[in-house]
């Protein structure tokens, strides 16, 4: 039968558990939509049209990119929402 040995070094402290992973506070959808056309915007001025994609807009926001698609169908329907704001702008500085 084989001997038990008895510890005699003190017991090891525990790591105290993480607190719990809060969630970001939940933004109203339209202002997830207008920091989507915003970043667009950003981008647009800042890089080529060809370079714009929805991976790289999406990382730009800290927005998911499957919520891109909740209020854009595709690249070029939130180009077209950049561009009609554009107009928008232009047009009240004519009127």
């Amino acid at each position: 039968m084989p001997i038990k040995r008895i510890r005699t070094d003190p017991p090891r402290p525990r790591k105290p558990k993480p607190a719990p992973r809060q969630r970001a506070p939940r933004r109203a959808p339209e202002a997830v939509r207008q920091e989507i056309i915003d970043a667009a915007a950003w981008f647009l001025e800042n890089r080529p049209f060809g370079e714009l994609t929805v991976g790289k807009l999406m990382e730009h926001t800290k927005i998911s990119r499957p919520a891109f698609y909740i209020y854009f169908q595709d690249i070029e329907s939130l180009v077209g929402v950049v561009v009609d704001g554009i107009v928008a702008e232009v047009r009240s500085y004519n009127a």
